[in-house]
Order: structure tokens, then sequence, then C-alpha cells
């Protein structure tokens, strides 16, 4: 069994206005890949506050 790890890393403040749509695509691309994934992040900013909501 495989287990994909995945971590983001990123400003505390969101400047580019396409970045939801990047991390889902982003997120949608990583999923298509494995069964099992574990998520890890900062918990530092908007940014990381974006990915674990996307998660």
């Amino acid at each position: 069994m495989s287990l994909t790890v995945c971590t983001f890393a990123g400003h505390r403040e969101v400047f580019l206005s396409s970045i939801e749509a990047d991390i889902d695509c982003a997120l949608e691309e990583i999923i298509q890949t494995d069964d099992d994934f574990i998520f890890y992040s900062g918990g530092m900013g908007e940014f990381d506050k974006k990915c674990e909501s996307a998660v």
C-alpha cells in the first residue's frame, strides 16, 4: 500500500486571485494518483488556510 504525502508552502498573504482554482486543480491531480493521502499544513497565513479549506 502506498501513501501520498502532500505539504503546502506559501506566503501569509495571497495576491493571486486565481489561487483557489490553482489549489483545487493541484488537489485533483494528487487525488487521481493514489487512494491513500495525508496532507500537512503549517497553519500560518492566508495561503495555508485556503489549502486547508480545500482539502
